[in-house]
């Protein structure tokens, strides 16, 4: 599970922007990270821990990554406090499920797995109910963004000569601009 769990954090860390391993996480940022974490979930925490000693370049950048995560959920339960909910629920679902299965790995009784494997599968479902709707609601972000962007190349195309005579003047100007 351990090694699991790192190689998903190594490959999370791959893929994360060049901008983000420029600016490095604060020290009371990445604690406060840290104590949620211990408290949401003890064996991500845990698993943190380790690629904090083991792999130190690893650990900066996913912990970037991970603050990134937790400035947008706190952004986002201000400004849509429904939409966090269902975050949460992700998640909470998502714990959960990885308790169920890792209880389900250390039990060797039968019906006791037969058991979590069928609560297991019924939080999953629910699982990915929540993630369609969360899929669902990044689309529609995406949507409005494609929208306001379309937007922006219509009038930047009709203001193409005063654009680029304002940033010529900008650029040839002797004098320094006294625009803010």
């Amino acid at each position: 599970m351990k090694r699991t769990m790192i190689l998903v954090m190594m490959m999370a860390a791959a893929c994360l922007s060049f901008a983000q391993e420029k600016e490095p996480v604060n020290p009371e940022n990445e604690k406060r990270t840290l104590e949620l974490m211990k408290g949401d979930d003890p064996m991500r925490y845990r698993d943190m821990c380790e690629l904090r000693d083991k792999h130190p370049h690893l650990y900066r950048r996913f912990m970037a990554d991970e603050t990134r995560k937790r400035r947008f959920m706190s952004k986002m339960r201000r400004r849509d406090p429904e939409v966090w909910k269902k975050f949460e629920d992700i998640r909470e679902l998502g714990r959960k499920s990885r308790k169920l299965a890792e209880q389900y790995k250390q039990t060797s009784d039968q019906k006791k797995k037969a058991e979590l494997k069928v609560e297991l599968k019924t939080l999953l479902n629910q699982l990915f109910e929540l993630r369609e709707e969360k899929h669902k609601f990044h689309l529609g972000e995406l949507e409005k963004e494609i929208v306001s962007l379309k937007k922006m190349i219509q009038e930047r195309k009709a203001n193409k000569e005063k654009i680029i005579t304002r940033r010529l003047e900008s650029l040839i100007s002797e004098e320094p601009l006294l625009d803010w």
